[in-house]
């Protein structure tokens, strides 16, 4: 199954959405031999940021769509057939379908690469953050503080002054605001991590 128009403007490419979706199950299952299910599941978000960026970068939308939906399906449905569904995986769901919808309008009503750009940009020093704080390893303290710090800095200065400033420039050049309903609470979402990002103190351990 080749590229399927979704509207006029819009094309979907659904055989690389189902390879893209297959690769992060399979890579999914490997890191599980090896990680906790949690480190799997970082190291998975992290390929799918790198990749994202290196799609968004070059405003490459036809790739970023299938690809980005994939991630989201696969991590949308780890996160459904876990064991203990809380507040904050309803939230991660949410945040994911909002995406998915997101990917699959047309780019001249909704800013698709700067959303994917912007927000994985200011996810990457998480990453390797979680990973190593989950390493108990006292030789990586340096490596952790360094990362907690790039993360404040980088997460917090584009979520809230530099995201605010482009919605409020999406919203006035918008003609439509039909896409509101996603777009506002992802970018709350944004606000309200930052500010836990900002209150949290720097951590070794």
């Amino acid at each position: 199954m080749g590229p399927v128009i979704l509207t006029p403007k819009v094309e979907f490419n659904f055989k690389n959405f189902f390879k893209t979706w297959a690769f992060f199950n399979i890579t999914n299952r490997i890191l599980k031999q090896k990680y906790s299910k949690k480190q799997s599941e970082n190291i998975v978000s992290g390929i799918h940021a790198i990749c994202s960026l290196f799609f968004s970068g070059p405003n490459d939308v036809k790739r970023l769509r299938w690809f980005s939906s994939a991630y989201f399906v696969h991590d949308f449905l780890q996160l459904f057939l876990s064991k203990k569904l809380n507040i904050m995986k309803f939230a991660y769901m949410y945040h994911h379908l909002s995406g998915i919808y997101l990917l699959i309008q047309d780019s001249r009503e909704v800013p698709v690469r700067d959303i994917l750009f912007w927000g994985e940009l200011s996810n990457l020093p998480s990453y390797p953050l979680y990973y190593y704080l989950h390493q108990h390893n006292d030789a990586d303290k340096k490596k952790i503080i360094f990362l907690q710090i790039l993360q404040k800095t980088l997460y917090t200065s584009i979520r809230i002054p530099l995201l605010s400033y482009k919605l409020i420039n999406y919203l006035n050049k918008t003609k439509t605001y039909k896409h509101l309903f996603t777009i506002i609470p992802v970018y709350l979402m944004g606000i309200i991590w930052g500010g836990k990002i900002v209150t949290q103190g720097i951590r070794k351990k």
